[in-house]
């Protein structure tokens, strides 16, 4: 798809005037990519719910009481998740080395367990846009309860790009496979 003419949009704080054809969803990706990062889990949900650009939301349910996926949140976020990870890629004009910090929070309520999963780049990239301290918000799970054995669990995120990470929290949500994800 190529867009052709003269479009100027004005977003993010830059006027961009383009000039002639080129391909239209380099622009499109720029122009939906305007807003300012949620904050918080809340409006991270919000967010996503609200169909925000490369999100989205899957729900499902497993059978286990609430609490025990809450203990299972616990425990695979400290063994899993509180990590540093480094990336690097290289092509013959560049070379990119990226560390970034993952920062689990489990929130046990009196009727709903919450997993938000945080990512902050330390070095190798630069944020153009604020992002919470702990980093953007990267995944939120949330574990309700249907009936005594029985969850409801939602999880919002990213629409690609971490399948590990949503498929392991799949897994242990429903009790099985407590292996942790390969982060990126």
């Amino acid at each position: 798809m190529f867009a052709s003419n003269e479009l100027a949009k004005e977003g993010c704080g830059v006027k961009a005037v383009l000039h002639g054809t080129f391909p239209a969803w380099p622009l499109s990706v720029f122009l939906l990519g305007c807003g300012p990062l949620p904050q918080s889990a809340v409006e991270f949900r919000a967010a996503v719910k609200d169909g925000a650009f490369m999100t989205t939301e899957t729900s499902f349910e497993v059978e286990r009481p609430w609490q025990e996926v809450g203990q299972t949140f616990q425990e695979q976020a400290e063994k899993c998740l509180k990590v540093n990870v480094a990336t690097a890629s290289m092509t013959n004009q560049s070379y990119q080395h990226i560390v970034s910090r993952y920062h689990p929070t489990v929130v046990i309520g009196s009727s709903r367990a919450e997993l938000h999963i945080q990512r902050k780049h330390t070095s190798g990239a630069i944020g153009v846009r604020k992002e919470p301290a702990d980093g953007h918000y990267l995944v939120v799970a949330d574990a309700s309860p249907l009936d005594k054995g029985r969850t409801r669990i939602d999880i919002f995120g990213p629409a690609m790009g971490s399948n590990s990470l949503v498929d392991a929290i799949k897994s242990w949500t429903a009790g099985e496979n407590l292996d942790c994800p390969m982060l990126e």
